[in-house]
């Protein structure tokens, strides 16, 4: 069975050659996302697809940086063929990216977990049953002043010694794989209580997997409430 790491790794490396990856990241389906967010852009190489299918490099690669991303995308374009390619300096690239609308990829999360959803059947669940899975982390982000106010750092540093930290909670879906939606806090909230925004994607019959933060009567309560089973 290949790992999550071995997934990575070719996703970033043949972004462009997985045809799911493709129909996902087209110019049609991301440019209908921006123009509903009122989204415009000028024609150029750094179109809204471009740009978007970069991001996910980058947020694959190792590097994380900028000029790695372009580096990864010029070189699968030049594999498959193209020949007018941008140039390696990710400036252009960066201006791009700053003024992609962040809503899309919210949509654009949406419309790829819908149709995967659609994909679930009795026949290829767990004992006909949809299992879900629920689980949480936390990241670190940069020191700026407007993140430090919506995502205060840990009380236990001292300020100016620390970063912002955000708390998130996500569903899984135990048949696919994929992240289906996300609850995201500061990290005062306790993860069942990020939990509870994502209630509503539990339906009767749906079995619903979590550590053991999850085990108290605050956790499986609602499970019951809407017909699913905790374990």
């Amino acid at each position: 069975m290949a790992s999550i790491r071995d997934w990575k790794k070719r996703i970033k490396s043949d972004i462009l050659g997985i045809p799911a990856l493709g129909e996902f990241l087209s110019a049609t389906t991301v440019e209908a996302a921006c123009r509903e967010e009122g989204h415009t852009w000028r024609q150029s190489f750094w179109s809204p697809s471009v740009t978007l299918t970069t991001f996910l490099i980058q947020v694959l690669s190792a590097e994380k940086t900028l000029r790695a991303a372009v580096a990864s995308l010029l070189t699968q374009l030049g594999v498959s063929g193209e020949s007018v390619l941008a140039s390696g300096d990710a400036t252009a690239y960066c201006q791009a990216r700053r003024r992609f609308p962040e809503p899309v990829v919210g949509k654009m999360l949406h419309h790829s977990v819908t149709h995967l959803r659609a994909q679930i059947t009795k026949d290829n669940g767990w004992l006909g049953r949809r299992v879900w899975m629920v689980d949480g982390s936390s990241v670190s982000m940069p020191d700026t002043p407007e993140l430090q106010e919506s995502f205060p750092q840990p009380p236990g540093q001292k300020p100016g010694c620390g970063f912002p930290v955000t708390q998130f909670v996500a569903l899984f879906c135990w048949t696919t794989g994929a992240v289906h939606d996300v609850a995201i806090d500061t990290i005062r909230p306790h993860e069942v209580t990020l939990f509870r925004r994502l209630w509503h994607h539990l339906e009767p019959g749906c079995v619903v997997l979590g550590d053991r933060a999850y085990c108290a009567y605050t956790g499986t309560w609602p499970c019951c409430c809407r017909g699913a089973s905790s374990v």
